[in-house]
């Protein structure tokens, strides 16, 4: 199962010592299977356990008896192999985490850490969180599979798939809910409450944002406002429907002949249909991690209808200022700092 995996380098990458091109080979294999994202979290979580304590005197021999397990034939994309120098213990105790699958399990059987003295005691969630200008693809035990849009942040209940299926979003998700009629899986954001047994859909809540959505693709998800005062207004959407929050915390119903501008860049579209052009700059300066200024606040008030599919940035920008008369101008000193103004008129 974990044939070929380098187990140096994925010590060097989560202890931060990798070189670029290291670090884009270990980014790459992450980005080419869920499986892979969700192992590096893990292990980028039990590394910083392991920074604060001493090599556990167990390790060796966990180490041997795994060891046979990580040569079965593999069964998904392995980084290319290198031999790196990290330290010995780490590498190990790395290795035999991703195959027990277990990291709480493990800590408990090498007596890494002392067991709970109270029963009660909660269990911290998990988090994966993104920056401006990252994806990310979350698989829970249920098989449920969530895609993470840039600077969003996702806590898994602890307790997962025990007692109840319960995460929290801040930022924006697109959710494929695997079918458990007696765990309603539970969306918490800022906002809005989203429950579903199980179904596709996409939710954007940002908490500095005043609006929020969620879009159904497929099934029915109902839709709570967290607004105390309008806790009534509960909505039950189906497949094809978008719930908007408006800043007064109502609801607002309605089936776009599309879904694309609000689920699209799930499948690597970013899609405008009559965006007002500060939502546009705010939805690139995320995709792309940029900080885009209007040269004029007036310029926000216009409104984009375009696609692009995977489109560098560059292009983007280029092709949004040539459509709406604006001229992009780089920053000097940052070129990641964009001003969009209006063009001069032809002489």
């Amino acid at each position: 199962m974990h044939e070929g995996i380098d187990w140096d380098l994925l010590a060097k990458y989560i202890a931060g010592a990798c070189s670029e091109t290291e670090r884009a080979a270990v980014e790459a294999w992450a980005s080419a299977d869920p499986m892979h994202r969700q192992l590096l979290e893990e292990l980028r979580l039990t590394w910083q356990v392991m920074e604060q304590m001493p090599p556990p005197v167990s390790v060796e021999a966990a180490w041997q008896r795994v060891r046979a397990q990580m040569e079965r034939p593999a069964d998904r994309p392995a980084i290319p192999a290198r031999r790196h120098r990290a330290r010995a213990w780490g590498v190990r105790v790395l290795a035999v985490l991703a195959v027990t699958l277990g990291v709480a399990l493990l800590y408990h059987e090498l007596g890494w850490l002392p067991r709970p003295e109270s029963a009660h005691e909660p269990e911290a969630p998990r988090v994966f969180v993104t920056q401006r200008g990252q994806r990310a693809t979350v698989q829970l035990v249920d098989g449920t599979r969530i895609l993470l849009a840039p600077e969003s942040r996702l806590e898994v209940a602890a307790d997962y798939g025990r007692t109840g299926r319960h995460v929290t979003l801040a930022g924006e998700a697109y959710f494929e809910v695997a079918s458990d009629s007696l765990h309603p899986f539970v969306v918490q954001a800022p906002r809005l409450r989203v429950q579903v047994l199980g179904t596709a859909f996409g939710v954007r809540a940002y908490a500095e944002e005043t609006r929020a959505y969620v879009a159904v693709r497929h099934g029915r998800v109902q839709v709570q406002p967290e607004s105390a005062h309008a806790r009534a207004a509960a909505a039950l959407l189906a497949a094809g429907q978008v719930a908007r929050l408006k800043e007064a915390g109502q609801l607002e119903i309605r089936r776009p002949a599309s879904l694309d501008a609000y689920v699209g860049w799930a499948e690597g579209r970013l899609v405008f249909e009559r965006t007002p052009l500060r939502e546009v700059a705010r939805t690139l300066a995320r995709w792309y991690d940029l900080e885009i200024q209007l040269e004029d606040p007036a310029l926000g008030a216009r409104q984009l209808t375009a696609t692009f599919e995977e489109a560098p940035a560059y292009q983007v920008l280029q092709i949004i200022a040539a459509t709406m008369n604006l001229k992009v101008v780089r920053d000097a000193e940052n070129p990641r700092r964009i001003r969009w103004r209006e063009a001069s008129p032809p002489s």
